[in-house]
């Protein structure tokens, strides 16, 4: 080792932590790991914030519909919260924009095709929303967008369509119907 090392190629500056370097490759770590091996490390950040009983499966489905979105198992902590709450915080600036007696034909609409679905998985609830925006003539952010906020609380979340697929009919229709009564 001595005969390796010499104080001329010690560089006078000090050394740098990049931290957005880290944060891209704990992504990539994040991307790659098995998923039972995310689920147990997520677990205990989630329970932090205070779900402990949570049905495994919806936790696998929620680590899932994040795993190619975050840097860090806290961010993913904090940005899945909205599936295991029982109450949703809704943004009040999304709620303004996107709450209103215009979404509220929208949303019955929604409850009233989902209340025929037997299950809704990610495809029907893709088809669920693009017939909607085909019937009403409108673009297809314009409905996603009061669903988002609806179901999330939030105007930013995973694609709406696997939201309503890891959440499950009953608890999106039981989500519409809040938004509805806080419109009303």
């Amino acid at each position: 080792m001595i005969e390796k090392f010499s104080l001329e190629a010690v560089g006078r500056s000090a050394a740098a932590i990049n931290p957005g370097k880290l944060d891209w490759l704990n992504s990539q770590y994040i991307k790659k790991i098995e998923l039972d091996d995310l689920v147990q490390r997520v677990q205990p950040f989630i329970e932090a914030k205070g779900y402990s009983n949570i049905d495994p499966d919806l936790l696998r489905k929620a680590i899932l519909s994040f795993r190619e979105r975050v840097k860090t198992l806290v961010e993913m902590a904090d940005l899945s919260e909205f599936y295991f709450c029982e109450e949703i915080a809704y943004d009040e600036k999304a709620v303004g924009k996107f709450l209103n007696r215009e979404t509220l034909s929208m949303f019955n609409q929604i409850i009233t095709s989902l209340s025929k679905e037997a299950v809704l998985g990610k495809e029907k609830a893709h088809q669920l929303i693009q017939q909607l925006a085909e019937t009403r003539g409108e673009p297809l952010v314009k409905i996603a967008q009061p669903i988002r906020v609806a179901l999330t609380g939030r105007t930013v979340s995973p694609p709406i369509d696997e939201v309503m697929e890891v959440l499950g009919k009953n608890e999106v229709i039981k989500r519409l119907e809040k938004a509805i009564r806080k419109i009303g």
